[in-house]
Order: C-alpha cells, then structure tokens, then sequence
C-alpha cells in the first residue's frame, strides 16, 4: 500500500518538476529558441509554446481517463510516466535555432504537445488510484498527491537556482537548461520500471461498466463543470503566483537568483503547512472551505503585487505560501468525490485538464500582453482577482441552497 502512494507520488512530482522547468527556465529558453526577437516578443513566444501543452490537455486528458476506466487504473498510470520520460529525453536534446532555424520552435512546440498528453493524465490517475486505493484516509493521501506536485515544482525552482548560482547565465543559455530535462527523463524511467509492480484498484476491478457515462449526460456535464471550477483554483494560484514569477520578477529587475531561492524556499514552507491543511481538513464542509479560501486570495492577490513592485519580496512570497497552500487541502477529495467509480477517471481528467487549458495554458502570455499594452505591473494581481471572482460566483451557483455540497457526493 506505502509503495503504491509512493509510486504515485513520485509520477506527480514528475509532472510539475518537467511543467515547472520548462517555466522556470523560460528566460533561457526564449533566446535559445527565438533569439531574433526582442526580450518581449520573445518571452511572448515561448509563453504561447508554453501554453500549447495546455491547450491539447482536455484532449488528453479525456483519452487517457476513458482508457483508464476501460483498462484500469495502472495502466493509464504506466503510459503517462512512458510519455514523460520520452518528451524529457527529447527536451534535453533538441538543437536551437542556430542550428536547425525555424524548425527548432516547431520541434519545442511538437515536444509541448507530447508532454501535455503525458502530464495530462498523470494527476487525474493518480488522485483516483490513491483515493480507491486507501478511501479511509483519501483526503489526507489526496493532500500528499498535491504536496509531491508542490515539491516537484521546489525542486525544479531549487535545481535551476544551484544550476545558475555553478553554471552562470553564459553557460545556462548554451546547455546548462538541458539539465534539468535530463533529469526528468532518467527519473522517469526508473519510475516505470518500478510501477510495473503496481496492484489494481478494488474499485475498478469490481465495476467496469462505462455506460454511466452516456446515460447521464446532462448529470455529468454539470459535475465536470463543477470539477473545473475547483481545479480552476488550484492552476490559478500555481500559474500566476509561481510559473509566471521568474519572468515577471525579471522585469521588475529582481536578480535571477534571488528570484529563485525565494520561490524554493516559498514552496518548501507552502507544501509543509499544506500538509497540516490536509490533515486538520479531513471532516470539513468543503463549500465553506473553498468559500473562504476564494475569499481569501481574493483580497490578498493585488496585496501581493504591490508588495513585488514596492520590492517587499519576503512579505510577497509569505502571503504566495497561504495562497498556494490552501490548494492542497480538501481540492482533490472533492473532485474524485464528484464522480462515480465507472466514470471517475474520465470525469476527473477531463475537469482537471479542461481547467488548466482555461486558467493555466494562456494565463502567462495573456498577462504579458495586458501588461505590455497597459504598462501597469499591477495587471497579474488584478487579472487573479478578476478570474478567481468569476470562479467564485460559477462556484456558488452550481451549489446553491438545497443542493449537496460537493463534499456530501460520495460514489464508491
């Protein structure tokens, strides 16, 4: 059992080690892959690769549920770690555009796009065998799920950080950005191999009928929408209060290193107090759990850009800790609870993607331009503000009075 969670772990420690490199490193990657172009321009463009990965998630994310309600658990969770560890290695290796011109950016973006259907159905995988596996302790075993995702992205703002503070911006810009590719990909193959011993859930090999699905459409519309609100605000607070930081901190001309051990140092703190969250959430009445955190980050988000611009960076990244903390608590349990077993893997992964490609994918260059064409730096704590406000409302409607609350649907 504590090597099935482990093993799950590790795969969603992957996804956002590989996810948060690739952001974290944009800086690098900009001028590797379009160096002809301005600083902006440039971020711009890599941003849109960026987003590409995001946009083909819904996509992925519904084949490989579906595949995993049809063949199981572990075997979707063994072809998102293969697709992985083969768009790493290519990551690691793929010339620039000195060499290869314009077919370099078309290779990164065709590279995005395979790791977008790896990752893409990683998590959702996950979530839903650690939550049949161990339905005792789902919502704390659910809250360790989404800390290995916080500390995958640690990790990465950690290697990146010691690889600049050894290698130098001259260096990091030849090959030094590879690195952290490579790494990734040997991980996951050795993560592979190791899932191969993986048992499969009770719960699926005991209901394997995928008609439920197409039998209540409507019932299971209004559950996916309901899924992508409550991912919606996980990935906004991970997009724009981490992935979009380095660069965004770069023009407020915040040194590079800096940038990078205050986000380490940020998520260590941030997947530590999740955890407590997890633990101390475990009986909640989950709308008023995500009423108060909508709430909260609401009134903080424009608070902590103003801090960035006043160059307050602890008082900043103290209040990012709450922020992306609260995501871990309660948010998994109440997705995997929105669905029954039959359907679970396919309702997950398709809320959970369709989230990301709305509220993560064009996030970054979408802030970019409001900021270039505004010249307000203030633009990301109000574009947070604005999305999670519209999360919110969506959220009360689809659990107005005398309906369950997401918490109280609970399938088998």
């Amino acid at each position: 059992m504590k090597k099935s969670i482990f093993l799950c772990c590790l795969g969603s420690f992957l996804e956002s080690f590989e996810y948060a490199s690739f952001a974290l490193l944009i800086p690098y990657i900009s001028k590797f892959f379009f160096p002809h172009e301005s600083t902006t321009y440039a971020y711009f463009n890599s941003f849109l690769v960026f987003a590409v990965s995001y946009l083909v998630r819904p996509f992925g994310g519904g084949l490989l549920g579906y595949l995993g309600d049809r063949f199981g658990r572990r075997n979707a969770l063994l072809l998102t770690v293969l697709l992985m560890s083969i768009a790493g290695f290519c990551m690691s290796v793929i010339p620039g555009y000195q060499t290869l011109g314009i077919m370099a950016p078309i290779l990164l973006i065709l590279l995005r796009i395979l790791q977008g259907l790896a990752v893409c159905g990683e998590a959702p995988a996950a979530l839903v065998y650690v939550y049949e596996i161990y339905p005792q302790r789902k919502n704390l075993l659910s809250g360790i799920i989404c800390t290995s995702f916080i500390i995958g992205a640690l990790c990465a703002s950690g290697v990146i950080a010691l690889l600049q503070f050894e290698l130098g911006t001259t260096l990091m810009l030849a090959w030094g950005w590879r690195i952290p590719f490579f790494i990734g990909a040997v991980l996951a193959v050795i993560v592979l191999i190791a899932r191969v011993s993986l048992i499969e859930t009770p719960v699926f090999t005991s209901t394997r009928s995928y008609k439920l699905f197409f039998r209540n459409r409507i019932l299971n519309a209004k559950r996916i929408i309901q899924g992508i609100v409550l991912t919606g605000y996980m990935s906004l607070n991970m997009i724009v209060l981490f992935y979009f930081m380095p660069s965004y901190l770069a023009w407020l001309h915040y040194p590079k290193l800096v940038v990078q051990l205050g986000l380490t140092v940020t998520l260590i703190f941030a997947a530590l107090l999740g955890m407590v969250l997890s633990w101390l959430t475990e009986n909640i009445d989950t709308k008023k759990y995500f009423l108060y955190c909508y709430t909260f980050v609401m009134i903080i988000s424009v608070l902590i850009f103003k801090f960035y611009m006043s160059h307050q960076l602890i008082l900043a990244l103290s209040l990012t800790t709450l922020c992306i903390a609260s995501t871990i608590a309660v948010f998994p349990t109440a997705l995997s609870n929105l669905f029954p077993s039959e359907i679970r893997l396919t309702g997950v992964g398709l809320s959970y993607n369709i989230a990301f490609a709305l509220f993560g994918g064009i996030t970054p260059a979408l802030i970019m331009l409001l900021i270039h064409s505004t010249h307000n730096y203030m633009m990301p704590g109000y574009y947070l503000f604005i999305m999670l406000l519209l999360n919110l409302s969506i959220f009360l409607l689809l659990t107005k009075r005398g309906e369950r609350s997401v918490n109280e649907i609970t399938y088998t």
